[in-house]
């Protein structure tokens, strides 16, 4: 028998193997409950033991896991039954094994515990996961003559993979398990580190199971550092046997008494509370359409270290077995079109001085907030990475029969392409190295175009290790060379360092700049000026729990609910960039922010919630856009690399200015703001329309409309007639009422486009194509040929056209007609109207949802969901959004619809899940069912507002009246002055839909 069976014999085991994406558990809110609770048995002092009626009990008492005790019967169906035996829970007989199950489906399981539970079954497997889908995580008990596969098809079928973990009852099982599912998490059970250690020498363990008499400082801190979970197991427990476990602060505990634990977490008076940072998970919308970005960041930090998995991925970041190409500095999160950044790429490695390449294969990573850990496999590197602002540490761990080298790559980016000067492709320009010491280097890259466009950007670096080099070589090309340092001449650079064998750890600092490696070299000792990878770390933790406090929700909340909130606040704040200090454009006392991408995207909730969270730091990115103006010529839609570009629809800087101006921001020059928008309004951008200003303007002004054949000349006309309004409320608010009236009428050039007799799928009028002659256009060209002109019947379920057509010269861009023409968030009253009145406006929403015309992963139709409450039905908006989060959100990989596109998704659930929604460029919040029991805002000034829903449930979850400071408010709508006023908005929930919301009170 090897080791691997050996330990198997004594040890429950369960481990992962390959990538670890095991949620950081040990999260907590700032009141009282942290420490999540995995049930086994149900909540066997409730309701019988393995039934559903126990789990469903274990939830109402804060239980946030649920072990299911895996058996098959006779002819191979799934159940959850602790004991082998049916003689003990059931009034059947025999082994559970030896009984079919049309006769296990018969038998009763409740009666034994209380005549009230009379006829409960024992239910499969299948039905458990059912009824706890979206509402649970279930740590699979697997015992043996369990057909591995038949499991894994079912957890796969009803979505559990990445809300689950394994354990096994023999080594075949788990052998066999983790060929089928490798991705799937598994535990171990160990006493100390020296066991786990065993442990992590057969697989990767991503929760350890312990009594909590074991769990030391040396074993937390050891499992911390491998990204290990920690769930202390109490079998048959009291109060006093709970109070030392929660007192050792593990991840998890597996208990039988979720009520007694709840009480005694309860009566603590916080005792037991880890920080907020600890509910975020990057993970969540790293795979599938999120495309986040996994590396370490501090809000709005200009530098986003990460691993970059080939130079294909937005973001950097592919999930594993994907090779590795080195660490870069810089990167955007959420974005689609064509990558950008993926500069100054960092590579550990051992033999391989004579190449400039060394990709390597992940064995694990570990993904925390501020913090990214990995071991390759060929090299058996470890490399842990944290960050500072601007610059970037990383802590390498060598084999101790390795060599000990490192590579600085400054011609590495990410979105390279064989094609010159290819469309949303990155080109090299080129790069410099320069060995300084014997622990610096420094140099820069020059980089132009990515999704934007752009012009050309240089990322300077000064790179420091804390242990000498015995040797440094750099390279050009291919040619690598004992020279000292390479000069820029349109070819790649790089350096190779090698450290002294007995270097087994190496520390490095990676500065950057815009402006100079003299400047990366002042930020990397500025900001770090010790060789703490711990402080660095904790102090990025600081900055963002100083952010996450200004929002406390519901303790009591499920562990899912609250990591889904607070990752969505982390999201929301990693961009756009503050690079105040390092414009290399021009010089002056200003805020300078970067990375905006795209305002299209993030104008609609993302800003509005920093807004809310961090007004200050709005403000300064409110003026970051008007002096780009002053000092650019246009404000951005987007901005990257120092570029505006590209233009979506419209100009939609003017609603982020008009949000802030709704809001009351101080300390923004809004004269300057309104001549900033009138130059978007007024003035053509001419070749440039691509970049910024409002393409087609025009015929816009001469027409009222823009004419088919301008690219996006749909969405562009809606999104210009908003951005007229967002002109008009801000002149109005400086007294300029002739702009007033003048963008006023101008924001109701939208209708020119509503073609009202238009039909498709049972509603009537839709937004759609015209000529600049007046007339409807049935059929549509397609192509920008003089000679051939093919046509397609144009319709609103079309957003694309035939592959030959470029997709940014659509009618509508990312997006269809049915999206579009509900897309008109300053004007619903004229919508509605536009749709034949109420009635038949509900109708249309109902068809629009109902037939799958909505598009959850784009952000047209953010505001749609909320339109019931024009029709004084706020709680049909409420039913679609709990609809829409239910089936599109989640907390893991695959956790966000599409491209969060800088926060923008993210933001969109966070207010949601409050129970408020924004209306972008105008001064009111939708108020409708939260999913949160309560969230209170500390607001400045030391406020707070606190939205309580109570008796909110499943089935309690419709608003039956509301007072905001004690008295009644029959209003959907809430004015941001009263929210930061400070107070407390009450909402009295019910099963059914009450009276309450029948007025919008935006004429109060």
């Amino acid at each position: 028998m090897n080791t691997f069976f050996r330990l198997l014999a004594f040890v429950t085991v369960i481990c992962l193997v390959g990538t670890s994406d095991a949620k950081p558990a040990r999260q907590g809110a700032s009141t009282v409950k942290n420490i999540e609770v995995v049930v086994h048995r149900g909540a066997n002092y409730l309701a019988p033991e393995n039934t559903v009626p126990s789990a469903l009990k274990a939830l109402e008492h804060g239980a946030t896991w649920v072990e299911l005790d895996v058996r098959k019967s006779k002819d191979g169906i799934l159940y959850n039954l602790h004991d082998e035996t049916l003689d003990r829970t059931t009034n059947g007989h025999g082994p559970i094994q030896m009984a079919t199950s049309s006769e296990i489906d018969r038998l009763d399981a409740g009666a034994w515990f209380s005549p009230a539970f009379r006829g409960v079954k024992v239910p499969r497997i299948e039905t458990m996961l059912d009824t706890l889908k979206g509402k649970a995580h279930v740590f699979f008990d697997v015992k043996k003559g369990t057909p591995v596969s038949e499991l894994v098809k079912l957890v796969r079928q009803k979505g559990f993979e990445q809300q689950s973990f394994f354990w096994f009852a023999d080594a075949q099982m788990l052998s066999d398990f983790v060929k089928l599912a490798p991705e799937m998490k598994i535990k171990v059970n160990a006493s100390d580190v020296a066991g786990l250690k065993k442990w992590q020498e057969v697989c990767r363990p991503a929760y350890v199971e312990v009594d909590p008499e074991k769990i030391t400082k040396e074993f937390t801190n050891y499992c911390r550092k491998n990204g290990i979970l920690i769930m202390a197991a109490i079998q048959n427990g009291n109060e006093e046997a709970y109070k030392k476990a929660a007192q050792v602060r593990p991840d998890l505990v597996n208990i039988d008494q979720p009520e007694l634990w709840q009480r005694v977490v309860a009566e603590s008076n916080g005792k037991y509370v880890y920080d907020l940072p600890h509910y975020v998970d990057p993970r969540i919308g790293s795979e599938g359409l999120g495309r986040v970005f996994v590396g370490p960041s501090c809000p709005f930090g200009m530098v986003k270290p990460s691993p970059d998995c080939t130079p294909s991925p937005n973001s950097g970041w592919l999930p594993m077995p994907e090779r590795v190409d080195g660490f870069a500095q810089v990167h955007v999160s959420g974005t689609g079109g064509g990558p950008k950044y993926g500069n100054v790429l960092v590579m550990p490695f051992g033999d391989g001085m004579d190449r400039v390449s060394h990709i390597d294969y992940r064995d694990y990573e570990t993904i925390q907030l501020g913090y990214y850990d990995t071991r390759f496999k060929q090299s058996g590197i470890r490399t842990e990475i944290t960050t500072s602002n601007r610059a970037s540490f990383y802590r390498f761990t060598y084999p101790e029969d390795s060599l000990k080298s490192l590579a600085v790559d400054a011609g590495f980016f990410l979105g390279e392409s064989p094609i010159p000067d290819e469309r949303e492709a990155q080109q090299f320009i080129g790069s410099e190295i320069q060995v300084l010491s014997d622990h610096e280097v420094a140099g820069y890259t020059r980089i132009r175009g990515g999704w934007n466009n752009g012009k050309a950007y240089t990322v300077y670096f000064y790179a420091e290790t804390d242990r000498p080099f015995v040797q440094s070589l750099t390279w050009k090309g291919n040619r690598i060379s004992d020279a000292q340092s390479q000069y820029d001449s349109a070819e790649k650079t790089g350096a190779l360092l090698r450290f002294a064998k007995s270097d087994k750890v190496v520390q490095l600092k990676v500065g950057i700049s815009f402006l100079s490696s003299q400047k990366a070299k002042f930020n990397a000792h500025s900001e770090i000026p010790h060789w703490s990878f711990e402080e660095v770390h904790n102090g990025l933790l600081a900055q963002w729990e100083k952010l996450f406090q200004k929002i406390e929700i519901d303790p009591s909340a499920p562990a899912a609910k609250k990591r889904m909130f607070y990752t969505a606040l982390y999201h929301t704040m990693l961009m756009p960039v503050d690079r105040s200090g390092e414009n290399p454009l021009w010089s002056d006392p200003e805020p300078c922010y970067d990375d905006f991408y795209a305002i299209w995207d993030t104008y609609r909730s993302s800003f509005p919630l920093i807004t809310l969270i961090d007004p200050q730091r709005q403000v300064d990115i409110v003026r970051s856009l008007i002096n780009i103006y002053k000092r650019d010529g246009y404000m951005p839609d987007s901005r990257s690399g120092n570029s505006n570009g590209r233009t979506q629809g419209g100009s939609n800087a003017e609603i982020v200015i008009a949000d802030a101006f709704a809001k009351g921001l101080k300390g923004i020059d809004y004269e300057l703001g309104l001549q900033a928008m009138l130059k978007d309004a007024t003035v053509p951008p001419g070749d440039n329309e691509e970049a910024e200003g409002r393409g087609g303007l025009i015929p816009y002004l001469e027409l009222g409309y823009i004419p088919h054949g301008i690219d996006r000349a749909g969405n562009r006309t809606i999104e210009y007639s908003y951005c007229d309004y967002a002109i008009a409320q801000v002149a109005k608010g400086l007294g300029k009422e002739d702009l007033y009236q003048q963008y006023m009428k101008q924001s109701e050039n939208w209708k020119n486009l509503w073609r009202s007799d238009y039909e498709h799928a049972g509603a009537k009028g839709f937004i759609m194509p015209r000529d600049k002659e007046g007339n409807w256009l049935d059929s549509i060209p397609i192509g920008h040929s003089t000679r051939w002109q093919p046509k397609f019947k144009y319709t609103p379920v079309i957003f694309e056209g035939p592959w030959y057509t470029k997709w940014w010269s659509m009618f509508f861009y990312e997006a269809s007609s049915w999206e579009y023409s509900l897309s008109i968030p300053h004007d619903v009253p004229g919508l509605i109207e536009k749709c034949g009145g109420a009635e038949a406006f509900e109708k249309r929403l109902d068809i629009f949802f109902d037939k799958g015309f909505f598009n959850v992963n784009n952000e047209p139709s953010f505001l749609t969901s909320c339109l019931y409450h024009w029709l004084g039905k706020p709680w049909r908006t409420s039913d679609r959004i709990r609809e829409i989060i239910a089936k599109n959100y989640n907390d893991g990989p695959i956790g966000l619809p599409g491209n969060d596109d800088s926060g923008a998704m993210s933001s969109w659930l966070a207010f949601h899940m409050v129970g408020l929604y924004p209306n972008a460029g105008q001064d009111y919040y939708l108020i409708h069912t939260p999913l949160l029991a309560s969230a209170t805002f500390h607001l400045e000034g030391g406020k707070d507002f606190k939205i309580i829903a109570e008796g909110l449930s499943d089935k309690n979850c419709y608003i039956q009246s509301v007072t905001l400071n004690g008295k009644d408010y029959p209003y959907s709508t809430l004015r941001h002055k009263d929210v930061i006023a400070g107070g407390e908005l009450v909402l009295k929930m019910g099963k059914k839909p009450g009276n309450w919301g029948k007025e919008m009170g935006l004429d109060k």
